[in-house]
């Protein structure tokens, strides 16, 4: 759930930027599609589709260059992932979309990407801890359990 409300998160940040630096008729539908795509990167999780995805977006943004501002998002699914270095493939449309982008527009897309990397991070290492707590706590209530029994024996010989 975590990781949903982070993507959710970073949608909204991208939408704002993509909304204050450009401004065409045909915004809704690459919205639209971005969203499509970012939704189907949550929803599949072996990797080979999430990196055919990652392909479709890089294809996209060469068509159309203004959905760099979504990459963020779309890079969102491959950060700490067994394939994260296939993220890398937006190097080639972030770098000849340099010339489309105001430096301003650019300096946000890296800090953007940076923002989601830390978020990511942070998400998989709180689902790591929460996993470790839960599974602590069946332990301790096994072994709880376990020592009542024990003791319940024991009052029983005597």
């Amino acid at each position: 759930m975590r990781l949903l409300i982070n993507k959710l998160f970073m949608l909204l940040i991208c939408m704002i930027i993509y909304f204050i630096f450009f401004s065409n008729g045909y915004m809704v539908v690459r919205v639209i599609v971005v969203i499509a795509l970012g939704a189907l990167g949550s929803y599949f999780e072996k990797p080979i589709y999430r990196v055919s995805i990652l392909i479709v977006f890089s294809i996209l943004t060469l068509i159309l260059p203004d959905l760099i501002y979504f990459a963020p998002l779309i890079c969102y699914d491959f950060f700490k992932e067994k394939y994260r270095f296939s993220s890398l493939i937006l190097l080639i449309p972030v770098s000849l979309s340099y010339d489309f982008l105001t430096w301003k527009a650019f300096v946000l897309i890296l800090m953007l990407l940076g923002i989601s990397y830390i978020l990511k991070h942070y998400s998989t290492e709180l689902d790591k801890l929460k996993h470790i707590y839960n599974k602590l706590m069946d332990d301790s209530r096994e072994l709880s359990f376990s020592l009542k029994k024990k003791n319940e024996e024991l009052l029983e010989k005597q």
